[in-house]
């Protein structure tokens, strides 16, 4: 199960990039176009592709801040195993011979 959630993540991870990257070049390769008035598909096209780029601008700091907790999230666990781990004699397998 583990495998199949791993290939879904970089899956949906491509198909993002790939569509910030057609969106770009979308844009790129048409703001010269002959436009042909006040329905111009084209120009319709471009301002989706726009707000499809300015959409996905908040995902770094969404992303930035899901890893900080991420990592906090991960400190606290091992913080507190240690805590309710006690060292004793008999944990650590120290025969007292006298």
């Amino acid at each position: 199960m583990k495998k199949k959630s791993k290939i879904i993540a970089v899956l949906m991870v491509i198909i993002i990039l790939a569509t910030l990257f057609l969106s770009y070049n979308f844009i790129l390769e048409n703001t010269h176009h002959n436009c042909k008035g006040e329905n111009c598909p084209i120009c319709i096209q471009l301002e989706m592709a726009i707000q499809i780029i300015s959409s996905f601008k908040w995902m770094p700091a969404i992303s930035f801040v899901l890893l900080i907790l991420w990592v906090f999230l991960k400190m606290c666990l091992s913080v507190e195993q240690n805590i309710y781990i006690k060292k004793t004699l008999v944990s650590l397998n120290v025969e007292l011979l006298n």
